[in-house]
């Protein structure tokens, strides 16, 4: 959809800046291009920074080409100071980028011959419809991140799930490694989809607050299948990590049951009570007496384990009516 909206945006923005007959017709499109995001917060910031810093860049230059003494040095002087601010804020501040950017461009084009006063004017009007145009498209065509936000979250959910399954005794290193990969890439799209759909307005507050209590506690979960990964990484750890399988295996389902509730936006999980009654048998494990450390780290961790699918089965069944 982002795509399409783009296209349309910018051969629109391209018909416009030849009606407007501006001096430099591509500041147009080039402007859609920039300020035209897949999300709102990112659009409206976008196009409010890329007019505020326009007209800042306009003034600063005009106030450099009426004060400053005729001849290129001192214009010259300007420009290196500009390009200087251009490259360090580039990645730091949007608004202020765009003030040197701007100002760069008028005194080059001045520099060229070229009068500044069209070329102000021009570049004035072009980020002006632009940043309309931008704004104007995603308005009557908007991507709406709370339509989007469910599937996020279900896959945040099977990807620690597939995390916790790779972790049994019968899977390979190379398994894990995949799995907590996926888990990381899956955690950092919940969190910028999180972003987005705190930035959009007329957000559902039941939907914010069942994703941020998804996202806190899937990280609390993230960091006790971290521990377990390197609680049995060793080869030591295996005759534990195998009275560990039940654990993990119904850990994973339970998961699995988790984000299809939450896929569903229905039916509230029903976690198995077996799930506890696995981590107590694990805990209660006579063999485990002299297996060490691992045994008994296992069986703190097999608890948080627990503790964090309950929570995050507690939060969407509490929560059945958080629909987008």
């Amino acid at each position: 959809r982002h795509g399409i909206r783009t296209a349309v945006c910018l051969t629109l923005a391209l018909w416009i800046g030849r009606v407007l007959d501006l001096s430099h017709g591509y500041w147009v499109p080039m402007t859609v291009a920039i300020v035209l995001r897949a999300d709102y917060g990112a659009t409206f910031s976008y196009g409010l920074l890329r007019v505020a810093g326009t007209i800042m860049g306009l003034l600063l230059t005009t106030a450099v080409l009426h004060f400053l003494p005729a001849g290129p040095w001192a214009a010259l002087a300007v420009m290196a100071v500009l390009c200087g601010a251009f490259r360090y804020f580039g990645t730091v501040h949007y608004g202020v980028a765009v003030t040197a950017l701007t100002g760069m461009v008028v005194l080059l084009l001045a520099l060229a011959g070229e009068p500044p006063e069209p070329t102000m004017l021009a570049r004035l009007i072009a980020t002006v419809v632009g940043s309309a145009m931008a704004l104007a498209a995603y308005g009557l065509w908007p991507t709406r991140e709370h339509q989007q936000i469910r599937p996020t979250l279900v896959g945040l959910l099977r990807a620690y799930g597939l995390y916790l399954a790779s972790l049994g005794a019968a899977r390979q290193a190379h398994e894990r490694r995949e799995a907590r990969n996926g888990a990381r890439v899956a955690r950092a799209n919940a969190e910028a989809a999180l972003a987005r759909l705190l930035a959009e307005p007329n957000t559902s507050p039941s939907m914010a607050e069942l994703t941020q209590s998804l996202l806190t506690n899937s990280n609390r979960l993230a960091r006790t299948l971290m521990a377990l990964d390197a609680a049995v990484g060793s080869p030591a750890a295996a005759p534990a990590q195998r009275r560990a399988q039940a654990l993990i295996d119904q850990g994973a389902a339970s998961l699995e049951q988790i984000a299809a509730a939450v896929a569903r936006q229905a039916q509230p999980p029903c976690i198995s009570p077996r799930l506890r009654a696995l981590q107590r048998d694990l805990a209660r494990d006579p063999a485990a007496a002299g297996a060490g450390e691992v045994a008994a780290e296992l069986a703190t961790l097999g608890d948080r384990l627990v503790d964090n699918i309950n929570t995050l089965g507690h939060i969407v069944e509490r929560a059945p009516a958080a629909s987008p």
